[in-house]
This record gives C-alpha cells, sequence and structure tokens, in this order.
C-alpha cells in the first residue's frame, strides 16, 4: 500500500502554496469547464439515427482515420448505455476517459483553491506515454490487414 501510495505522489505532486493563479485566469478556467460541460450537455441530447457527426476532412481527403475519428459516436454511445459500439467506435477515447476526468478535477482544483495545473498534476512521462499511445492508435487504424479492422470505426 505504501509504494501505490509513493507512485500516486510522484504522478500527482503537491503543489507549492506559492504558486496561486491569480483571479483573472481562475476566471478563464471556469469558462473553460462550462464549455466541457456545454459538450457534455450536447453529446447527451438525442440528435436521432440522422444526424450528420462532422466532416471528416482527414478521412474525406486521405482516406485516413485520424485518432479521433469515432469519438463524438463514442461519447454519444456511450451516455446511452452502448457501451460495446461505443468501444467499437474509438478505443483510445474509452481508455482515455479516466484521464480525462482527472484533468477535469485537475482543472476544477485549479478553479477552487487557486494552485497552478502545468507542471503539478501530471508527471512528464505520464503525458509523453499518453501522446505516443495516440500517435501509434491513429498509425495500427490505418494499417491494412483485417487484423487492424477492429481499430477502426463502424461505417
Amino acid at each position: 500500500m505504501r509504494r501505490l501510495q509513493h507512485v500516486f505522489a510522484m504522478i500527482f505532486p503537491v503543489p507549492d502554496p506559492s504558486e496561486k493563479i491569480p483571479a483573472q485566469e481562475r476566471i478563464l478556467l471556469s469558462g473553460i469547464l462550462v464549455v466541457g460541460v456545454a459538450g457534455l450537455v450536447y453529446f447527451t441530447a438525442d440528435w436521432g439515427p440522422g444526424f450528420y457527426w462532422g466532416n471528416y476532412s482527414i478521412f474525406k481527403h486521405l482516406n485516413l482515420y485520424c485518432p479521433a475519428c469515432g469519438g463524438s459516436r463514442s461519447i454519444y454511445n456511450l451516455v446511452r448505455g452502448n457501451f460495446l459500439y461505443a468501444w467499437r467506435c474509438n478505443q483510445l477515447f474509452i481508455l482515455s476517459l479516466p484521464l480525462i476526468v482527472l484533468s477535469g478535477f485537475a482543472l476544477l482544483r485549479a478553479i477552487l483553491t487557486g494552485y497552478p495545473i502545468t507542471g503539478k498534476c501530471l508527471h512528464p512521462l505520464l503525458v509523453w506515454g499518453y501522446l505516443a499511445a495516440i500517435i501509434l492508435f491513429g498509425i495500427l487504424r490505418n494499417m491494412p490487414g483485417e487484423f487492424f479492422d477492429c481499430l477502426r470505426p463502424p461505417s
């Protein structure tokens, strides 16, 4: 148990009390949080089966799936309880939800307490590892062959 606490303390170090965020930046962070909540409300509305999900310009012009392709369909089906179909739309997004929620809590903590977010909430190795996972996912879902079909969103 002590080892787990040590790992947790390395990933999420305690901020220095002398590094408070000014009120103007806290207001900006509040606006970002409001936009995030508005996005959640947008995706929880029932748009019907014929709703147009976006431009898909990368797929349309290059015939390549970006790492975010299927993410909006994934959240749409996730909030409605279609977990398997949400997983099929974008696996990376579903696996990223804990990190997204954690980032939201870090943002909320920064707004309420005034402690900064940058460099104090997530270890740089975690951020770089996540970026590498996004790039790898984008490469693998565009590889030819039946083995990688499970990474592509359903048509």
